[in-house]
């Protein structure tokens, strides 16, 4: 069994669409759901509601990205961790491959290409990096290490987490075949040019499991 920790804030048609790819293409048995509501608007709090959550966290104002991430996994409880984004579309086998990397214990860290590819985006080039939309992540790292740089509220997180699990000398592992769609960050994403100054962010937290607050 594994945790599956998905952030959601709006984008409800998107999240639909995950949602049901996850029930289509993962055993029920096989997860625990664990979704953390970063200050959704009413229709979307209403469609979380009816979900088979085993945890269901609330945050009643926008914490962002990388700190809902983060209160996901505090909530978590198996040796693997799946954390997904709202706009991503899974595909059959996804969890088995995901896991059969795993069985290297100096793998930390797992993810998938962008489908389909982006334009100018130079992820594909870069070995030691997953983006954060569809990774798979070990937890003793996280009891060890700690959780996501708060630092960096939406973008860059994922980014400095991979480099963080190869710099302690560990594995990030990225697969280039499962058809795993990802959208345009249909939530987060639009609200770049709107990402709040660090002063204006609660206090990060010092990234250890078990000690983050929403």
């Amino acid at each position: 069994m594994i945790d599956v920790v998905i952030p959601v804030h709006n984008a409800l048609d998107h999240f639909k669409k995950m949602v049901e790819s996850l029930y289509q293409h993962t055993r029920r048995e096989d997860y625990r759901l664990i979704i953390v509501d970063d200050a959704s608007d009413g229709e979307t709090k209403k469609f979380i509601e009816g979900l088979d959550c085993d945890v269901r966290v609330e945050n009643n104002k926008q914490l962002w990205f990388t700190r809902a991430v983060n209160i996901g996994l505090d909530n978590t409880t198996c040796s693997l961790i799946a954390a997904l984004n709202t706009d991503i579309v899974l595909c059959e086998g996804w969890l088995g491959v995901f896991s059969e990397y795993f069985k290297d214990e100096k793998v930390m860290l797992a993810g998938s290409d962008y489908q389909p590819p982006r334009k100018g985006c130079t992820y594909p080039t870069h070995p030691d990096y997953v983006t954060g939309h569809c990774w798979m992540i070990r937890r003793w790292f996280l009891e060890e290490f700690g959780t996501l740089d708060e630092k960096h509220a939406h973008i860059d997180s994922d980014r400095h987490f991979s480099y963080e699990v190869n710099n302690r000398g560990f594995k990030v592992v990225r697969n280039h075949s499962l058809p795993i769609i990802h959208g345009t960050g249909p939530s987060w994403g639009r609200q770049i040019g709107k990402l709040p100054k660090a002063s204006t962010l609660p206090p990060p937290n010092n990234r250890k499991l078990g000690t983050i607050s929403t």
